[in-house]
Parts: C-alpha cells; structure tokens; sequence
C-alpha cells in the first residue's frame, strides 16, 4: 500500500535531517517496516548531492508507475548558508513472503561514489480473504482496499457476489490510475452497478470514523471446479495535491463440482426455479394454429440454463423454430425473472389432446441437492374439420395442392362420425354408399403418398381457406378502435396477427403461413427492405411478444406504435 505525502512527509524528513545538510549524506527511508504480500510501498532515498542514482532493490521486487524526485531549498538566516535536499521515490511491491533487505544507494557526485544505509522490511501474507474484519492495522493508513467475498464455496454455476471497498479516513475528489480485478480463470460477470461508479457511505468501525467506498458490485458465475484467485485491484485516490496508492489484498473462493447422480430431466440449472407452461386456447379445429409457451422462472444461473426438449408427439406438428422471449436481470441471487419458450403448434388429430407434463430438475446449492419440478397438465378439445387437409409439398403453388394424409390413418373416418353422427342418420343409404366409395378412394391415396413421406419429410402447411390480400384500413380501423379505448394487451395481440398475416401474404402469396423470425429477415433482405423498415419491423415485433408474454405493460403512448403499424403495413402491402 503506497501512501504519499509529499509535502508534510519531505518537511518533516529534512527537519530531522538539517544538521547534516551540509556535509555529504545519502539515507534510504521506508515509510512501512511491514506490508503484505502483494501491497505496494514506497522507498525514499535522501540525499544533499546531485547526480546519477542506483539502489540495490531484491530481485522479487516489482516496481510500481509511482516514480518521482523532487528537491527542497532551506535557508539559514543566522549563518546565511543555503542547503538543497533531494529526494528519490520507488514505489513497488513483492508478491514473496520473507523478510527483504533494500539498499544500499548509491549516489556519483563528481569523482566519488556515496552510499547509503540498508533498510529490512518484513512482507507477510494477508490473514483475512475481507475487509469486513477490521483491526487497528486498518487506520494506521488514510486508505486500504479490500475485495469482500460473500462467501467461501460455491457450487459450478453458482452466483457469488464480490465487492470491491475502499476504507479511508477521507472522501477523495479523484481516482486515477484504475485497475480493476482479474480472475485467475475466465468467469461469467455481471456488474450490478454501474461501471467504476463509486459509493461512499460513512461508518464506525471499531471506534474509528471513516468511509466505506463501494465500486464495481458484480455477480459472478464459475462453471468449472478448482481455487479462483482474484488479482487485486489498485488506484490512486486523490485529496488536493495528494495522492495515496491503494492496492486491495488477494481474495480467492473455492468452486466446488455439482454432485454426481443428476436426473436426466436436469438442465443444467443452479438455484431455485418453477416450470409452467401456458396455451392461448383450449378449443380449436383440426388445422388451427395453437400457442404453447413453457415459462421457466425463478432466480440463479437462469440466462445459462438449457432449453427443455418437447416431444409433441402426432398430435401436432410445429412450425419454424420456438421464439425464445427473456425477460431478466442480475441481482445479488443472480439471474432474476423468467425465460418464455413460445411453440406454434398446428392440431392435427381431432378429440381430447393433452399436451405432455414438463418435467425438470435443478440444483439447489442452499439444500445441496437436486430438485425435480412438473408443469401443471393442460389440455385442448380438436373438433373434427373434414376440409382440413396438409399439405407435404411446400413448393407446390396456391393451384397445386397436393394430397395429403392425417397422422392417425383412423382419424379420418373418426372424425367424421364422432363429430356429428346424428347427421348422418338422416342420410339415404344411397348417399352413405356413394361416400363410403369417395372415402375409400381418398384413404388409397393417403397410403400411397404416405410411404413417399416417410422417405423425404417435408414441411408441413395448412390449407383451408386462402388469404391472399389484406386491408390495411380495415386493419388500422381495428388497431385504432383499440388505441381510443386504451385496450394495451388486446391491441398488441390484434397487432401482432395483422403482422403475421401481412408478412406471409407478402413473402408467400398465403396469409396462413408463420415465418420465423429468421425466415422474415431472409425475405427482407432478399427484397430489399431499408434498415430503417427492418428496425422498425423487428422492434415493433418485440414490443408485442413483450406485452403479450413477457408481462410488461406498456405505458407508452399507443398513437406511436399505431403510426408505426400502418407505415409498415403500408409498405409490405405494395
């Protein structure tokens, strides 16, 4: 630790010293008889001579940015002599414990070599890992540093918390020479503050006033085992004309491997942590577009944890890729809030259809030991669509439809009498033969573009009643409508499918298609959209998915969001 008086310090040196002035004199100095391991102190070699100096430093030292000479001019008015003092500083440190000789100097003045005395100093190792443990050693300077750990174990992907703190018997009006801390392995950090913002809170420690300086909270996550050490960090405070060179001690922690014996549902979390999973409707027909959106919420290494695996099983297909909404932000306990997965499902298979119970485990550090959570069941009621058909080839134009077949090769004859069988009954038997002959000839078509499927899967896409054009008036009147009456989340949600619509309406000639979010980039560059209208897009998508599943309520003016719904309406309708 390096504390630098220049003025206060050099007056009272060449006090002590004046009666020597006049003759040739070359003393080392060391304001610490004892440092630890790593701080930084500085040397001071005085002298009345001018000319070249050499000091005789342990190869274990390591010098500092901290080099200066300066010289003082004392007058005597009773015997009219004038004396000049030098002064020389090194600032450094050594990162060996022992005991270390420094000196001698050596001063040429003129013909003749002058030397100085040796000095010894004592360097130990640090005794405590936080500066909450304060002692007197503390106040004996004006500032000492320090990296508080909250604590001295933690799991792989475990949150910890470092402090960085000054203790200092002043408030500074300055700080140069900043360098922060370095890990001895790469970490995950999150500052929780801003950076290099510095927080003073005074306190009474041990019957001593002083502050505590609080700068660079972070939150750290370690994914592989072993000792962590924290290279300290060190800064000049500046008080006035002065500075003070403070260097904090070497913290470390331990990172411990997660227990063997996971689940197979484990995801790699670490914390506390809930799974749901939520669908935007509970009936539809054979072909509908359905939304599911498994929601993984809590607190820990959340932003790091995998994403489940869903099988869906033949009762839906899924569209594109899940779009994957955060809503998060680092605290003291880590990453805080909830991850949204969203899928769009197409019904496929008619009846009661039960989507599958997430299953998920985690690690708990604070019971240390796995945890296994479920989603609650959910359900949704198909009702059979004899219109419904896919389509396997996704080249094919809007005229070539091509024949399709259903999952489940009885759902074709199931729906058709579970759905509405007293119609039936009314029927001639003339009638029933006539589509019992239809049926059979459609079911031989199924089977055989059946085997040609399972040979090259291909993208499937609904086809029932085509949109081609869109209005985009008569989508503005309903966004408006909405606007007028404030309806925030029935605005975003109306907004949302115009945009939808209109994008697969402009790319694929089809207002039923869903394009992924990767899928609408490609055609806007492929068309040549501006950046400006790609911003536009994209950040109006977000603010919808937001509001609708990221439980965000805007306050915003809508009027903003309306204006820039019918610019880009208006665009992808030419």
């Amino acid at each position: 630790m390096v504390i630098i008086r220049y003025v206060s310090f050099i007056l009272s040196l060449f006090t002590a010293y004046s009666a020597l002035a006049q003759k040739p004199h070359v003393e080392i100095i060391v304001e610490q008889s004892e440092v630890e391991v790593g701080n930084q102190f500085t040397i001071i070699v005085k002298s009345n001579l001018m000319g070249e100096l050499k000091i005789n430093l342990p190869d274990e030292f390591e010098q500092g940015v901290n080099v200066f000479s300066r010289s003082e001019q004392d007058f005597d008015g009773n015997t009219g002599e004038s004396t000049r003092t030098v002064f020389h500083g090194r600032s450094g440190s050594i990162h060996t414990a022992g005991t270390f000789t420094i000196g001698p100097a050596f001063i040429r003045h003129g013909n003749k070599v002058y030397k100085s005395n040796k000095v010894r100093i004592k360097v130990v190792t640090e005794e405590s890992n936080a500066a909450s443990t304060l002692d007197e050693n503390i106040f004996r300077k004006p500032a000492t540093g320090a990296i508080e750990v909250e604590k001295q174990k933690i799991y792989c992907g475990e949150a910890i918390v470092l402090q960085p703190v000054i203790y200092s018997k002043f408030i500074p009006n300055g700080f140069v020479d900043y360098e922060r801390c370095t890990f001895s392995t790469p970490v995950d950090q999150h500052f929780l503050v801003k950076p290099d913002e510095v927080t003073p809170t005074q306190i009474n420690a041990n019957g001593h006033k002083c502050y505590k300086l609080e700068f660079n909270r972070q939150v750290v996550f370690v994914n592989s085992p072993g000792e962590i050490f924290i290279k300290p960090f060190q800064m000049t405070l500046k008080s006035g004309f002065e500075g003070y060179s403070v260097r904090a001690k070497r913290a470390h922690f331990k990172v411990v491997p997660l227990p063997g014996g996971a689940p197979k549902s484990f995801l790699g979390g670490v914390g506390t942590f809930k799974i749901n999973h939520e669908i935007d409707k509970f009936e539809a027909k054979q072909g509908d577009i359905v939304t599911l959106t498994v929601v993984i919420s809590g607190q820990g290494n959340l932003h790091d944890i995998s994403k489940p695996k869903i099988d869906f099983g033949k009762n839906f297909n899924l569209y594109g890729d899940p779009e994957i909404v955060e809503n998060l932000k680092f605290t003291t306990k880590g990453a805080q809030g909830e991850i949204r997965i969203i899928y769009h499902l197409q019904a496929i298979t008619d009846g009661f259809s039960k989507f599958p119970n997430l299953m998920m485990s985690y690690f708990d550090p604070k019971q240390e030991k796995y945890c296994t959570i479920t989603s609650q069941p959910a359900q949704i009621v198909v009702e059979s669509n004899p219109s419904f058909v896919l389509k396997n080839d996704t080249t094919a134009s809007s005229k070539e439809m091509s024949v399709t077949h259903f999952n489940d090769k009885n759902s074709v004859s199931k729906s058709i009498f579970t759905s509405s069988t007293a119609k039936w009954v009314g029927f001639s038997a003339p009638v029933c033969a006539a589509f019992l002959f239809l049926l059979f000839r459609r079911k031989q078509g199924e089977e055989e573009e059946e085997e040609e499927e399972e040979e090259e899967p291909q993208a499937i896409q609904v086809f029932e009643q085509k949109v081609t054009q869109f209005n985009t008036g008569e989508f503005l009147s309903v966004l408006q409508a909405h606007a007028n009456n404030r309806n925030v989340l029935p605005f975003f949600t109306q907004l949302s499918k115009d945009l939808q619509v209109a994008t697969s309406i402009a790319a694929k000639g089809d207002g039923n298609w869903v394009l992924s979010t990767d899928e609408k980039k490609q055609f806007f560059e492929d068309e040549n959209f501006s950046e400006e209208f790609k911003s536009m897009f994209f950040d109006l998508q977000q603010k919808c998915e937001l509001c609708r599943y990221g439980g965000q309520k805007q306050e915003d003016d809508l009027s903003v969001y309306l204006t820039n719904a019918e610019t880009i309406l208006k665009t992808l309708e030419k």
